[in-house]
Parts: structure tokens; sequence; C-alpha cells
């Protein structure tokens, strides 16, 4: 798991993390990218050819922290994998 903190600056940022995995006959999928203020996913995240792309924005004082799931598929065994990326908000810092 990587944990990368930035600040809140409302732009758009590409966080697409790698997952390697070792063997023949595996399969990688996304299975979904989801955030602590869930209210805001809609619209602060969005996926794209492949690319996963998510808003430096965060209104409240606690930390916003999306977490990226990937499903490993190897011989009919699933495994999942998480990154999680944590957003501040500036105001927090002071």
């Amino acid at each position: 798991m990587s944990n990368n903190v930035l600040l809140a600056n409302n732009e758009w940022i590409e966080t697409t993390p790698r997952v390697r995995v070792s063997g023949p006959h595996h399969e990688v999928f996304l299975e979904g990218v989801v955030s602590n203020q869930p209210e805001n996913d809609a619209e602060d995240i969005r996926i794209d050819n492949g690319k996963i792309f998510i808003r430096r924005r965060n209104d409240k004082l606690e930390d916003r922290c999306f977490t990226i799931t990937y499903r490993v598929s190897t011989h009919g065994q699933e495994t999942f994998a998480n990154t999680k990326i944590t957003i501040r908000n500036p105001k927090r810092e002071k």
C-alpha cells in the first residue's frame, strides 16, 4: 500500500497506480475508486481510457482519502490490492 499526501487545490491529477504480478495467466481489473467523502465522488473521480483522475479538493477539515482497489485473478483465485491517496485541506496546515 502506498500513501501519498497532497494539499487540496481543486485541480485534477492523474493517479493511476501500477499493479505488478508475476507468473503467467493472470488478469488485473480495476474494481473501483472511493473516498471517505462519498458525497463528492461523482464529481471528483474520473476514469478515462484506463487512467484514473481525482480532484484535489477537500472541503472538510479532516483528510480526504481516496482508495483505489484492483482485483488480480490467477487460475481462478482472486486477490485484491488497495492503494490510498490522502488529500489535506490547506486550512488544516495552519
